[in-house]
């Protein structure tokens, strides 16, 4: 009985030919989505500043308030994603405007505003399609 051996040699064509694909799929995901999403694991979107995948990018600090947690990315899904975890700090804690612009990439055709009120800290993820028109 003959006895089929996966060979380096075939193990390294398969491997090969898989990169090449995931080139291929690269191409046709940026021409359709703009370049907005990359083949990785996980899948995840580019950095329309940088380039790369995407990552957590800072707000930076908030007067009057401690941030535990300010930050923003998009999603593959081409999504803007807000986290956020702020405690106000007393009586002049006003202001509505953090310490870092968020580059115009990030900036959604459609602004949508939560009021966040609490005596507590507030934990908010908020999703809004870059491109959606509502």
């Amino acid at each position: 009985m003959a006895t089929d051996l996966y060979t380096l040699e075939l193990a390294e064509e398969h491997i090969a030919e898989l990169r090449g694909q995931v080139d291929r799929l690269n191409e046709v995901l940026g021409t359709f989505t703009g370049g907005t999403i990359q083949v990785t694991d996980p899948l995840v979107a580019t950095d329309p500043v940088n380039g790369g995948p995407e990552t957590w990018h800072t707000l930076g600090t908030l007067a009057g308030y401690t941030v535990s947690r300010g930050r923003f990315r998009l999603t593959p899904e081409g999504e803007l994603e807000l986290d956020v975890q702020a405690t106000a700090g007393g009586a002049n804690a006003a202001s509505v405007t953090f310490s870092v612009t968020m580059p115009g990439a990030y900036i959604p055709a459609q602004v949508r505003r939560f009021t966040m009120e609490t005596g507590r800290a507030v934990r908010l993820a908020v999703l809004t399609r870059r491109d959606d028109p509502a």
